[in-house]
């Protein structure tokens, strides 16, 4: 667990093969199914979140105006919290399935 003064939330760092260059669109996060939140492939976002509240964190990117290869997470931090995630997609053109979202710190 990473703590650093001021900030409680997560860093989100994007990583897609090939495939996400055919659409040329940024990844982004929901939070709680409500609030968007924009991403950027191959750099770390911070998302700032409140202490002690559970949120559910959904992954995905746009194609064809729907969210592509979409992994979500579960996360309850405590106040000066800060955790790190890896979202990652197949190396291929498929549209369809998921993407993979892990805790890297």
């Amino acid at each position: 667990m990473g703590k650093e003064l001021g900030h409680t939330g997560i860093r989100i760092e994007c990583r897609g093969g090939w495939g996400w260059r055919v659409t040329r669109k940024q990844p982004y996060c929901i939070i709680n199914g409500v609030d968007k939140v924009g991403l950027e492939w191959g750099r770390q976002v911070l998302v700032s979140l409140q202490p002690n509240v559970e949120y559910r964190i959904g992954v995905a990117f746009p194609y064809l105006g729907a969210p592509c290869k979409p992994a979500a997470v579960s996360v309850n931090l405590s106040d000066g919290e800060v955790q790190e995630y890896l979202y990652s997609i197949p190396n291929s053109l498929v549209v369809l399935g998921e993407g993979r979202i892990e805790r890297t710190r």
